[in-house]
């Protein structure tokens, strides 16, 4: 018996610099956006990823991919 994954929903997360903290180090913010398609591709992904990050004042830090996936029986 197998055991087979079904994508179920994907969130996109934009980290952004956001600042110092009081030690000199960079701190960062996260922006997500819940509700994307599960079958929209890496590139793609990106390429929103990048669009979005355009539009902040902050400067681009990442761009992840959170997926999660439904385990069945096959």
């Amino acid at each position: 018996m197998a055991i087979v994954t079904k994508e179920a929903a994907t969130k996109l997360l934009i980290k952004v610099e956001n600042g110092q903290t009081p030690g000199g180090k960079t701190a960062y913010a996260q922006r997500s956006f819940a509700e994307v398609n599960p079958q929209i591709t890496n590139d793609d992904l990106y390429a929103v990823g990048v669009g979005i990050a355009g539009l902040q004042a902050n400067a681009l830090s990442a761009i992840r991919r959170q997926s999660t996936v439904t385990l069945a029986e096959e």
